[in-house]
């Protein structure tokens, strides 16, 4: 256990089905990590690692890698390089940071990580609430497009706020 939490070795070991899975770990593990999660019906994906694209050639391969062995299992990915991704309304945070953003009505989209955590971190200092936050990361799978339709369907997220580096 950590934070008495259960851990598991591996997805396997759970024994349940998992909805959303993170991977921190090195990027060469990503597609065998997505590999195993597709095979047991996890459909999505939050990669917080960094070295794909980022890193020249073979970060280029491992993300087309990463990116095949999830299209075959039919795994949508937020990232890599994702600061995470937060629910306010359901108390999930999959962001290695630990203030939990206030509830409210306002979503925000960003590519920038560090953006992300300056806006949480302003949000839990003077109480402004969001219904979503989320970072793209590097966007090599779910865009803008993806997340602002998702966002768009969810009653409890009433304005969309983006931070876009590029587009």
């Amino acid at each position: 256990t950590i934070l008495e939490r259960p851990c598991f070795a591996s997805l396997a070991a759970i024994g349940q089905s998992v909805d959303l899975a993170v991977i921190v770990a090195p990027a060469a593990e990503a597609t065998a990590i997505i590999e195993s999660c597709g095979r047991l019906g996890v459909l999505a994906v939050v990669v917080i690692s960094a070295g794909f694209c980022d890193a020249g050639k073979y970060g280029e391969r491992l993300e087309r890698n990463m990116l095949d062995m999830a299209r075959r299992y039919g795994v949508r990915i937020l990232g890599p390089r994702s600061a995470g991704l937060i629910c306010p309304r359901i108390g999930l945070n999959l962001t290695p940071i630990i203030k939990q953003a206030p509830v409210g009505n306002i979503a925000f989209v960003s590519q920038s990580s560090t953006l992300c955590a300056a806006i949480l971190d302003w949000a839990y200092n003077n109480e402004f609430g969001f219904s979503s936050i989320v970072s793209l990361g590097s966007g090599a799978d779910l865009d803008f497009a993806d997340v602002i339709d998702h966002l768009a369907a969810d009653s409890n997220t009433n304005s969309i706020l983006i931070y876009m580096e590029g587009l």
